[in-house]
């Protein structure tokens, strides 16, 4: 039994609409229109076609060869329509125009793009219309879901033992491995883009800071800058005209973190850091040499290669800013 469908553009207070007559159900004739006639020109290029026996990724056949509605003169990835294809009377499959925002009647599946909107639309019973988008999202996780469980179920030890359970008995030891091997590789891979993203966010939350305490600098000059923080650390905070700027960590008689960024031999040669982490861990270097202004790119760069460095530099820059705003007030 085939799945049908009305498929629709809304623009200027009217709707015009077509008749689709298999797989219309949302994870393939919805995902077809976002995938493939996910704009004006497409979508309406599609209405104005007429009835439709089936749409595929491809609205024309290429040219000069033979595509009609018969199954073994079709050409793969093309739609197949009852008026250009089966040569059926216009009259009966031309698309549908009423004056109204809401289809008069409807399908269980129906599809609109809102030319306003720029997007496509769905509705169930002609008139609530959501985003396809997150309509098939949400189609997609409960089916997700479903499956989910009931593979759980056939594995819950309830049944009495692997060996009894159905399918346990159907699935071989290469099938076992094979979707085993797809969870590790998913979940492998949300690792790592996870990982990534916190990566790109720290590199960017630090850069940000990093240049706000240069160019914040001048506010400490000549200043006894010292800020309490918890368990009974403190940072001492030193500039030196424009020329240089840092901080240092300390705590008793220990440096836990010190950080100078020196403009050598003058503000426009280029410019040096130091970083000191826990006494005995030192990272020194020339930053971008032949600049005339500080970038912070290159530090980072290096910050990011020892472990929890950039966390700890990037918490203690934000005291500073901190600190500071407060002063302006």
């Amino acid at each position: 039994m085939s799945t049908n469908a009305f498929i629709g553009i809304r623009e200027n207070g009217s709707i015009s609409y077509i008749y689709n007559h298999s797989d219309g159900y949302l994870e393939y004739l919805g995902r077809m229109l976002l995938e493939h006639y996910n704009s004006e020109e497409k979508a309406k290029a599609l209405v104005a076609l007429g009835g439709v026996s089936i749409v595929k990724e491809k609205l024309d056949p290429a040219e000069g060869t033979v595509h009609s509605f018969n199954v073994g003169e079709r050409q793969d990835g093309v739609s197949v329509f009852y008026g250009r294809d089966k040569n059926e009377d216009w009259e009966c499959i031309k698309p549908i125009t009423i004056q109204n925002t809401v289809f008069d009647e409807h399908q269980y599946y129906n599809y609109l793009y809102d030319v306003e909107e720029g997007r496509w639309l769905f509705t169930r019973n002609g008139k609530d219309f959501q985003k396809l988008e997150e309509v098939i999202a949400d189609e997609r996780k409960v089916a997700k879901d479903k499956l989910y469980k009931r593979l759980v179920k056939e594995f819950d030890q309830q049944f009495g033992g692997l060996e009894n359970q159905p399918l346990y008995k159907a699935l071989t030891l290469e099938d076992l491995q094979e979707i085993a091997g797809i969870i590790d590789r998913r979940l492998w891979l949300e690792r790592t883009i996870t990982k990534i993203n916190n990566a790109k966010n720290k590199r960017k939350q630090l850069e940000t800071n990093l240049m706000k305490l240069w160019k914040e600098k001048n506010k400490f000059l000549a200043l006894d800058m010292k800020i309490k923080i918890s368990n009974g650390a403190k940072i001492c905070c030193s500039a030196a005209g424009f020329e240089k700027c840092g901080f240092e960590v300390v705590k008793g008689d220990k440096v836990l973190c010190k950080l100078n960024i020196i403009a050598k031999r003058g503000y426009d040669s280029g410019f040096t850091y130091f970083i000191q982490m826990n006494d005995e861990e030192v990272e020194q270097g020339v930053l971008n040499g032949e600049e005339t202004a500080f970038d912070s790119k290159a530090i980072i760069t290096e910050i990011l290669k020892k472990e929890g460095w950039a966390e700890k530099i990037e918490s203690y820059i934000s005291v500073i800013l901190e600190a500071l705003e407060e002063r302006k007030k």
